[in-house]
C-alpha cells in the first residue's frame, strides 16, 4: 500500500471482501551465502510484484512447474519500484498508469498493487521478540523473503459500518482459533479506507463497540454461513466455521469492562466462546450464593436449584433475547446447556457443603423426628429410640458446643408438623434443652436439607426456571421454539407444573373416553368442535381431525392407548427428573396423526398451540440433554439411577 494506505482500495468489494490481515516485509534480505538487497532477494526466491492496475490473477497463470505463462512475467515490477510508483501516486501531479501518464484529478482512487511472497515462518515479531514464544527473535533472522515473512502482524477492516466492524472481531476470533491465540493476543486492529488511510481501532474504541452492540444495535449472525447453521440445514464446515467466529469474552479484559448483562447481549447475539459464557455464569452463581448466604445468615449455603429467581436466571434470560433476536439457534441451545451445567454446579456445591455438616457431629445424633439419619441413609423411629438407649446420647449432646447444637438443629428438621406426637416422644427421653423454634422459612430451608442428608441417591432437579413467555411470543423459527419450549419443559418440571396438568389432562381424557363409548353423537359433537376451533386458529393441529376415526373406534383406541400410558407416566416417574421426559418421548414417538392428544401435551407441558408434534419431541429431547448434562456434572448415571461417576453421556443432537 502506498504511505498510510490512502488512496488505494483493496481487492475486490467492501461487501464481500469486509476484513484483510496486514503482512510486513523484511528490513534485511541477506542470506547465508552473500549479502543481497530487496530485489535481488526478491528475484532469487521469486517474489512477484505488479503494479496498480494490472491484474495477474497468478491461481490461473502458473503452470504445473510453478513458471509464470501468458506475459505475467513480464509485467513484472520491482519492489522498490512499487515503491516509487506508490510515492508518485501520492505526491506528484503526474504518474504512470496503464501504460500512460494521467493526473491526480483524473484518478481518486487506485486499484491495488499485487504481490507474490512467501508468508510464515516465524511468529509475530514486536520490538526483535516472537510474540507467540515469548523468545528473543532478531530482525535480521526473524522475517524473510526466503522462508517467510512471518504471521499477520495486523488485521484491518475496510469500513466503519457496525456490521464489518463485528466481522473484523469475528475475524480475530477466527485466526485465533486457527494459529493459536498466544500469536494473535493484542494484535493491532485496523481501519483503512484510500480517503483517510489508516486509522487504529485502539483498546477503548474496542470497548465503546462491544457496549454499542450489546446495548443499541440489533443483534446479527454471519450472513454467509446463516443460512448453513440452522437446525434443518446443519453444514460442517459452516458449523465449523461458526465456532471458530466465536467471540472470547476472557480476553482483552472484555468482561472486566462490560456489566454481566451487556456481556450476555454479546454472548447471544453474536456468539461467545462455551468457556468464557461458563465462566460468566458461574461468576453470577457464586454471588447469587453469597447473596443468599447473608440473607439466610449461613455462610455455607447455596440457593436451592429453582428457589427464588435470582441473578443468574436474568443473565440467562438476557442472552436468550438476544439470542432469538439474531435467530441464532446454535448460541441459544448452547446457553441453555451451559444454564443447566452450572445451576447443576450450584446443587453439586449444596449437597457438598452439607455432607460436610453431617460429618461434624456423631453419626447418632443426625436424626430426624419421624426417622433417623446414620450413615446418610432413612432408619425407622424405633432403630432411633433403640439407638438413644445404647449410644449414650445424653451425654454426648450435653458435651456438644452451641455451634454442633446448631447443626444438628438444622439438620433434624424433617416433617415437623406431620410428626408433632413423636417428636415430643423424643423430647420427652432427652435430657438437653428444648431449642426454640426458628422462623417457617428457616424450618423449610432446614428440612429441605436434612432431606438431601437422608439419602444416598438423588437425581439432580431441573436448573431454576426461565422466563421465557414473552420470548417464545417473539419468534416462529423452528430452531428457537426448540430451545425455548425446552425451557418450558424443564420449568413445567421444575414449578410442578407438568405434574398437576397432567393429572387434569388424565382425567378430562378419561371422561371423554367414558362419554365417547356411550354416544356416538358425542364423539361426532367433538369432531365438529375440533374442526372449529382449527379453523379459527385456537388450537393447532398437526392434522386435520379424520371424520371416520370418530364414526369408528380409532379413535376412542387411540385416546384410551394415550390415557394409559399418561397414567404410567403419573405413576412410575418422578416429574422432577428426566425419566419423566423419557415416557413422554415414548408417548410422542406412538403419535401419528394427534388432534386432542397434541393439544393435551401441549397443555402438559406448558407450551402454545404453535408447537407442533416435531417442536415437542425436539424440545422435550433437549430438555433431556440439559438434564443429562446435569446428571453428567453431578457425577450420578442417569440411565441406572445409581449415583456412581460416570463418564459423559451420549447424547443424540438435534433432530
Amino acid at each position: 500500500l502506498p504511505s498510510s494506505g490512502k488512496k488505494m482500495r483493496c481487492f475486490g468489494s467492501t461487501r464481500e471482501y469486509t476484513t484483510g490481515v496486514v503482512f510486513t516485509l523484511p528490513k534485511t534480505y541477506s542470506n547465508p551465502q552473500n549479502n543481497q538487497n530487496e530485489d535481488e532477494a526478491a528475484a532469487e526466491t521469486e517474489t512477484w510484484s505488479w503494479p496498480s492496475g494490472y491484474s495477474a490473477k497468478t491461481e490461473f497463470n502458473i503452470d504445473h512447474r510453478g513458471r509464470l505463462i501468458n506475459g505475467r512475467k513480464e509485467a513484472i515490477v520491482e519492489l522498490s519500484g512499487l515503491r516509487k510508483l506508490n510515492h508518485a501516486y501520492l505526491h506528484d501531479p503526474t504518474f504512470p498508469f496503464y501504460n500512460k501518464m494521467v493526473s491526480r484529478e483524473q484518478i481518486a482512487v487506485l486499484p491495488f498493487n499485487e504481490v507474490y511472497v512467501r508468508v510464515g515462518g516465524v511468529g509475530r515479531i514486536v520490538d526483535n521478540i516472537d510474540v507467540g514464544s515469548q523468545q528473543p527473535c532478531p530482525e535480521a533472522s526473524g522475517r524473510s523473503l526466503h522462508h517467510g515473512i512471518g504471521l499477520p502482524t495486523a488485521l484491518f477492516v475496510r469500513t466503519a459500518t457496525y456490521g464489518h466492524l463485528i466481522s473484523l472481531l469475528r475475524t480475530r476470533a477466527r485466526i485465533s482459533a486457527v494459529i493459536g491465540s498466544q500469536h494473535i493476543q493484542n494484535i493491532p486492529l485496523l481501519l483503512i479506507t484510500p480517503e483517510c488511510g489508516t486509522r487504529v481501532l485502539t483498546k477503548p474504541l474496542q470497548t465503546q463497540l462491544l457496549r454499542v452492540a450489546s446495548q443499541s444495535l440489533n443483534p446479527f449472525q454471519n450472513v454467509t454461513i446463516q443460512h448453513k447453521t440452522d437446525i434443518n440445514n446443519n453444514s460442517p464446515a459452516s458449523l465449523q466455521q461458526k465456532l471458530e467466529e466465536l467471540i472470547d469474552l476472557d480476553s482483552d479484559d472484555i468482561r472486566e469492562t462490560l456489566t454481566p448483562e451487556e456481556c450476555a447481549r454479546i454472548a447471544g447475539g453474536f456468539g461467545a466462546t462455551k468457556d468464557s459464557v461458563e465462566h460468566l455464569l458461574m461468576e453470577i452463581m457464586e454471588q447469587d450464593s453469597k447473596a443468599s448466604s447473608k440473607e439466610g445468615g449461613n455462610d455455607d449455603s447455596i440457593p436451592r436449584m429453582g428457589h427464588s429467581r435470582g441473578k443468574l436466571q436474568e443473565i440467562v434470560t438476557e442472552g436468550l433475547e438476544a439470542a432469538i433476536r439474531s435467530a441464532d439457534y446454535n448460541t441459544s441451545r448452547q446457553l441453555l446447556i451451559l444454564y443447566t451445567l452450572v445451576a447443576s454446579r450450584g446443587e453439586k456445591k449444596k449437597r457438598q457443603n452439607l455432607e460436610g455438616k453431617q460429618k461434624q457431629i456423631p453419626n447418632n445424633l443426625i436424626a430426624g423426628p419421624s426417622s433417623g439419619c446414620k450413615n446418610g441413609k432413612v432408619t425407622s423411629t424405633k432403630e432411633v429410640d433403640a439407638e438413644e438407649e445404647t449410644s449414650g446420647y445424653e451425654s454426648d449432646a450435653s458435651r456438644l458446643s452451641s455451634e454442633s447444637m446448631k447443626i444438628v438443629q438444622e439438620l433434624s428438621f424433617m416433617n415437623v408438623n406431620d410428626n408433632a406426637g413423636r417428636k415430643d416422644d423424643l423430647n420427652s427421653r432427652a435430657t438437653t434443652p428444648p431449642i426454640a423454634p426458628l422462623p417457617p422459612e428457616e424450618q423449610r430451608r432446614n428440612a429441605e436439607e436434612a432431606a438431601l442428608l437422608s439419602q444416598s441417591y438423588l437425581p439432580p432437579p431441573p436448573p431454576p426456571p426461565l422466563d421465557t413467555d414473552r420470548l417464545r411470543s417473539a419468534t416462529n423459527s423452528d430452531g428457537l421454539l426448540a430451545v425455548l419450549g425446552a425451557a418450558q419443559v424443564l420449568r413445567a418440571m421444575q414449578d410442578g407444573g407438568a405434574k398437576k396438568r397432567a393429572k387434569e389432562a388424565m382425567l378430562s381424557l378419561e371422561e371423554w373416553i367414558e362419554n365417547g363409548e356411550q354416544s356416538v353423537a358425542f364423539r361426532l359433537a367433538s369432531w365438529r368442535d375440533q374442526r372449529a376451533a382449527q379453523g379459527d386458529l385456537q388450537i393447532a393441529m398437526q392434522n386435520d381431525s379424520n371424520f371416520m376415526a370418530f364414526i369408528s373406534n380409532k379413535a376412542i383406541s387411540n385416546r384410551k392407548a394415550f390415557s394409559s400410558k399418561l397414567r404410567e407416566a403419573i405413576e412410575s416417574s418422578d416429574f422432577g427428573d428426566v425419566s419423566f421426559l423419557r415416557v413422554i418421548q415414548t408417548i410422542i414417538s406412538g403419535l401419528h396423526s394427534p388432534c386432542l392428544r397434541l393439544e393435551l401435551l401441549q397443555y402438559i407441558l406448558g407450551l402454545d398451540n404453535r408447537y407442533s408434534v416435531l417442536h415437542v419431541a425436539r424440545s422435550v429431547e433437549l430438555a433431556e440433554t440439559c438434564m443429562n448434562f446435569s446428571a453428567y456434572e453431578m457425577g450420578v448415571n442417569s440411565d441406572s439411577g445409581g449415583s456412581e461417576e460416570t463418564s459423559l453421556p451420549k447424547l443424540q443432537g438435534p433432530s
